[in-house]
């Protein structure tokens, strides 16, 4: 990708709604009873709010250098969303798909997070 590209995603992500422009947490700052309280939170959900705790995992994830769980963590979540028999299921998925793109734009698959 080119470098007109990267400055393009630069740009463009920030104005994404998602967990990494709410500036919910730092790194290193998460701790592990969080991500087990979130787990937790995950099983006894019904699936509508699952999806959104499989986000908040997915960052959670990131944060602790964990990529590829987090790129799980935001399938199930996806996974989930489009399952929902609703109108807003794609409205839904916004938010999966910015965690999506800052994840590949952070590991570096710049095309993955321009998709």
């Amino acid at each position: 990708m080119s470098e007109v590209n990267k400055e393009s995603l630069e740009k463009i992500l920030p104005q994404l709604k998602c967990h990494f422009t709410w500036n919910l947490f730092k790194e290193g700052s998460i701790s592990s009873h969080m991500e087990d309280r979130v787990c937790n939170q995950i099983e006894n959900l019904n699936s509508e709010h699952k999806a959104t705790m499989y986000d908040l995992l997915a960052y959670i994830k990131h944060l602790d250098g964990e990529n590829e769980a987090a790129l799980e963590c935001l399938g199930q979540a996806e996974d989930l969303r489009k399952s929902e028999r609703s109108d807003r299921a794609e409205i839904k998925c916004l938010v999966t798909w910015g965690n999506y793109a800052w994840i590949y734009y952070r590991i570096g698959q710049l095309s993955e997070a321009q998709a």
